[in-house]
């Protein structure tokens, strides 16, 4: 048989036992859904769906609107930061503090590109670098880019 095929089952045997592992548990639990959790879900997936202009994600994010709509009778009430515990503080400050430091680093990140983009450098160090990487052995091509 060809390992591709074999693979494939086995990994479809894998997802179809987690669903019904998933689908057991839940049954047991008589949980109710977080639909404040699917209403940002469905906030963050229109933003996604703009930014990278896909009708998919407008779909979905409607989807989880409606269910939010259709059911915010029925959201959880979330604890105040007195009602948390020291651990749990001290977990959503660290969260927190992460994201920033991302969202900082990315912000600088894509800044500098686009300033390399600007100043028309960003192109003539891609070249360096497929020119290093490719012809790693051969220094007569590495000494053409950097002469120009």
């Amino acid at each position: 048989m060809n390992i591709w095929l074999i693979s494939m089952i086995v990994v479809t045997l894998i997802i179809v036992g987690l669903a019904v592992f998933m689908a057991i548990r839940v049954r047991k639990r008589r949980e109710t859904p977080n639909y404040r959790g699917w209403f940002y879900i469905g906030i963050c997936w229109i933003l996604l769906g703009i930014a990278t202009k896909n009708p998919f994600f407008y779909i979905m994010s409607a989807a989880f609107v409606i269910i939010r709509l259709a059911n915010k009778d029925k959201w959880r009430e979330e604890k105040t930061w007195a009602d948390l515990s020291p651990a749990e503080k001290k977990l959503k400050i660290i969260l927190i503090s992460v994201s920033v430091v991302l969202l900082i680093t990315s912000v600088v990140f894509l800044s500098a590109i686009r300033l390399l983009f600007k100043i028309k450098m960003l192109p003539r160090i891609m070249q360096i670098i497929r020119f290093v990487t490719f012809d790693f052995y051969s220094c007569n091509s590495y000494i053409r880019v950097i002469r120009g």
